[in-house]
């Protein structure tokens, strides 16, 4: 469990920084031990999940991390347009628009669009937090099975400019 757990921690350390790094500044940033890390990033590359490039030292992801889980927005979000609807959320309001799902108590992070502005949630996708935390009371619309939004009480225009419009209630 314990090399599983050190090994994803590896291929997220890429996903943060995007570019190809050397041994050092993979496990500087983990804390791993040189020995047990070194080897560790050699069965990474025997196992065809990372690049060595024996020139510059350095390692990189394969596309083998790629096609791993290509498949997982269509089985997650379908062919609905609830990540069109995100898109337009987030250029409408230029805000941090996260996808989350909830767990007992806790949410994780299925899709993140962070806002461009220098303060800002920084939220990875897969980043697990308490479903109390202050996400809780922020604007939420409910998803179908199948990915599609539930149609909310406003729709996404009305939510954007901030107008409620004439309130229906129920007879």
């Amino acid at each position: 469990m314990k090399s599983a757990k050190r090994a994803l921690e590896i291929l997220e350390v890429f996903g943060r920084h995007k570019r190809p790094l050397a041994l050092k500044e993979v496990l500087d940033e983990l804390g791993y031990p040189t020995s047990s890390g070194s080897a560790l990033m050699k069965s990474l590359v025997a196992l065809g999940y990372l690049d060595y490039d024996r020139e510059r030292r350095t390692y990189f992801p394969t596309m083998r991390i790629t096609v791993l889980g290509a498949w997982v927005p269509g089985v997650l979000f379908g062919d609905g347009p609830l990540l069109e609807t995100l898109e337009d959320l987030h250029r409408a309001t230029g805000e941090t628009i996260v996808l989350a799902v909830q767990s007992d108590l806790h949410a994780q992070y299925v899709h993140v669009l962070p806002s461009p502005e220098p303060l800002q949630l920084r939220a990875p996708p897969g980043a697990p937090t308490r479903s109390t935390s202050s996400f809780s009371s922020r604007k939420r619309w409910p998803v179908s099975r199948n990915g599609s939004p539930r149609r909310p009480r406003r729709s996404l225009m009305t939510a954007v400019s901030g107008s409620r419009g004439p309130r229906k209630h129920p007879a």
